[in-house]
């Protein structure tokens, strides 16, 4: 069988801009589900294979935590990363504040067990930990520097927790084998 020329033109339109014709609902069960199913592979890696370090904050420094303390976070270029996953990238940044001042940092980089730490680390964990927080920040102390990181932050409450670009770029990757499983399917016919 062979696809008519609009009909082509049509579905090259559909997946060239796929959040126009599709919305994409995320099923939250289903992804706590996927995960679990590599729960034990993960851990066994993390535990065997990674560094586990734990970092001591400076005298005027402590790290915050949130509703959501084990923050996975995987940078893609200066200043930019991606949260929640990439556990077997050479890059990825685990963390899980302990107390005020002490953090666990997991990831591939030998070095030494315990480590002191700067404040521009301090800094950039406690960014992290706020923008993954679902719901709450928590410090041990009232900060001016919190309370605008926080104010910084809260904007990705509201957001997907998945990219829009990956998930569109999925769809349409599915879309295409979907309709040439059709044309084989309507071929051998």
């Amino acid at each position: 069988m062979t696809v008519s020329p609009g009909l082509n033109l049509q579905l090259q339109c559909i997946l060239a801009e796929p959040e126009k014709h599709f919305s994409v609902v995320p099923d939250h069960q289903a992804a706590v589900v996927e995960s679990v199913k590599h729960i034990e592979t993960i851990a066994r890696s993390m535990y065997d294979s990674m560094s586990w370090t734990i970092c001591r904050a400076p005298q005027d420094c402590f790290f915050i935590t949130s509703d959501m303390p084990l923050c996975v976070f995987l940078p893609t270029s200066r200043g930019c990363g991606r949260f929640g996953g990439g556990f077997g990238q050479e890059q990825v940044q685990v963390t899980f504040p302990i107390i005020p001042k002490l953090l666990l940092l997991i990831d591939w980089k030998r070095r030494q067990p315990q480590i002191a730490v700067g404040k521009e680390f301090v800094r950039e964990k406690n960014e992290h930990m706020a923008v993954n927080a679902e719901r709450w920040v928590i410090a041990n102390i009232r900060s001016k520097n919190i309370e605008d990181l926080v104010k910084r932050a809260r904007g990705t409450r509201l957001m997907p927790k998945f990219d829009r670009q990956v998930v569109s770029a999925d769809t349409a990757k599915r879309l295409r084998a979907r309709a040439r499983h059709l044309e084989e399917k309507t071929d051998s016919h």
